[in-house]
């Protein structure tokens, strides 16, 4: 960088950057609870023993990864 002020715009650019990716991840995140929530009150819901089995499954499989 030439100048302070080159640093300064560059910081203030990957802040907003920043900002811009961590508002799309809420919205993906809202966008899964909606759905979900839009399934539950269709009668689209696992058991809670399905839901354990699946989240046991998913974590051996990571943890067998690393």
């Amino acid at each position: 960088y030439e100048s302070a002020s080159e640093v300064v715009r560059e910081g203030l650019r990957l802040l907003r950057h920043r900002e811009e990716l961590q508002q799309k991840q809420v919205e993906r995140v809202r966008a899964k609870i909606e759905h979900g929530w839009r399934e539950s009150e269709r009668g689209e819901v696992v058991s809670d023993a399905d839901a354990r089995a699946h989240f046991q499954r998913r974590l051996a499989g990571r943890r067998s990864r690393a």
